[in-house]
């Protein structure tokens, strides 16, 4: 029986361009060697042979070997059948380690030489899971530990919601004769925001007077009445005034 031909002896990994790595149950995976770099191979070779070479090396099988006919390589190029061909023909001329890197094979295929692409095959990994780094803690714990960590204080965000809603923060209610003031205007329907300005800007004797005064005026708008009456510091109803209704 003669020898197999030198493309269909496996070449070595260390020195191959191409290493097809075989692993059980797995489909084989082609691993470009830093040998093609320094072979000059991608000097020498036009980019046209480059380019089906490189679409060549996409069609392997699961046993690993590296083969396409020229209507295939045609379609993944784009180009006609008849210059894939042409190329591929041209490829075979080219040769590493006394082998063509391309071979006409069987069934009007190429295949790549196995002195270019080198089968190895890859142990399984016997490495047994570790353990995680981390001990198990119980929901309630994990929850309490991530809202420390991540989750805004409530008093802080409802101050962020309603910044940006443009609600003003509750207030205290004023206590003593401002109270008793406060809640007076509130009850003849003044806002709570005018009373409070108004608690602020003017003397406590002057709303009281004007609250107590407020009855006499027979207002339509006690509200408007009462909130001008103390701003005007009007004087009593028995004394012409020319209060805004």
């Amino acid at each position: 029986m003669s020898p197999l031909p030198l493309y269909a002896t496996p070449g070595k990994p260390e020195t191959a361009l191409v290493l097809i790595q075989h692993q059980v149950d797995q489909t084989a995976q082609l691993v470009l060697s830093p040998n093609l770099r320094h072979s000059g191979l991608l000097k020498v070779m036009p980019p046209d042979l480059l380019q089906i070479l490189v679409a060549l090396l996409t069609f392997h099988d699961s046993r690993g070997e590296v083969k396409a006919s020229a209507s295939h390589l045609a379609e993944a190029l784009g180009i006609h059948p008849d210059q894939a061909e042409q190329r591929l023909q041209q490829l075979c001329g080219y040769t590493f380690d006394g082998a063509p890197i391309v071979f006409p094979s069987t069934e009007h295929t190429f295949a790549l030489s196995k002195r270019v692409g080198v089968p190895i095959d890859i142990a399984p990994s016997t490495a047994t899971p570790t353990e995680p780094p981390y001990a198990t803690v119980p929901r309630e714990e994990l929850v309490r530990r991530s809202r420390e960590r991540y989750a805004t204080p409530r008093t802080e965000a409802e101050a962020m919601v309603e910044e940006q809603l443009g609600v003003m923060p509750a207030q205290p209610v004023p206590e003593g004769r401002e109270g008793e003031a406060y809640q007076a205007m509130l009850a003849v329907g003044m806002a709570d925001a005018e009373a409070r300005k108004l608690l602020a800007e003017s003397p406590i004797e002057q709303i009281e007077e004007q609250i107590e005064w407020l009855p006499e005026r027979g207002a339509r708008n006690p509200a408007r009445l009462l909130s001008a009456a103390i701003r005007g510091n009007y004087a009593p109803p028995d004394s012409p005034i020319s209060p805004l209704r």
